[in-house]
């Protein structure tokens, strides 16, 4: 399958503006960029869209990591020494098609590198209303694919004997 739009996500930049977890980010930070990441892949997994969460680092060098084994699911954590918003401006001004790019943050700096590159930049709070159109999305076909099921399944007689 070959995506070619490609999602940013300043990760600490937009948990840190991520509403519904603001007392448990003092809790459990580890957490809430889990969930963060969770969410993500709904979107990747149900829109076919690249989709690349950058984090600050505190390793000395750059890691990838791809939890779906899926090359268009990354989490990359820069070296110490160097932001996540670096690496972002360098993955948008190295990009073949930057028009595809769009980048969720609300860094001024992050906001002139990506705009002057030519790549769209979307504040952390349309990524939380696309977060919650997913998973309504996702609820509602699981909802109709439940209701197949059971109709399914009814229509087979063995409902009835686990009935009995």
């Amino acid at each position: 399958m070959k995506v070619d739009k490609h999602i940013l996500v300043d990760g600490y930049n937009v948990l840190h503006a991520w509403p519904e977890t603001g007392d448990l980010r003092k809790k459990n930070f580890d957490g809430v960029r889990d969930r963060l990441i969770d969410a993500l892949r709904i979107i990747h997994d149900a829109e076919y869209i690249r989709m690349t969460i950058v984090f600050d680092g505190k390793g000395t060098t750059l890691s990838i990591e791809r939890p779906t084994n899926v090359l268009s699911f990354s989490i990359i954590y820069t070296p110490a020494g160097m932001s996540a918003d670096e690496l972002i401006e360098q993955l948008v001004q190295k990009a073949e098609k930057r028009t595809e790019i769009t980048v969720f943050s609300r860094d001024n700096m992050v906001a002139a590198a990506v705009r002057a590159s030519g790549g769209y930049l979307l504040p952390p709070e349309a990524l939380w209303e696309w977060i919650k159109r997913s998973n309504c999305d996702q609820n509602i076909a699981l909802d109709q694919r439940r209701k197949a099921d059971r109709v399914k399944w009814q229509n087979t007689g063995i409902w009835e004997e686990l009935n009995k």
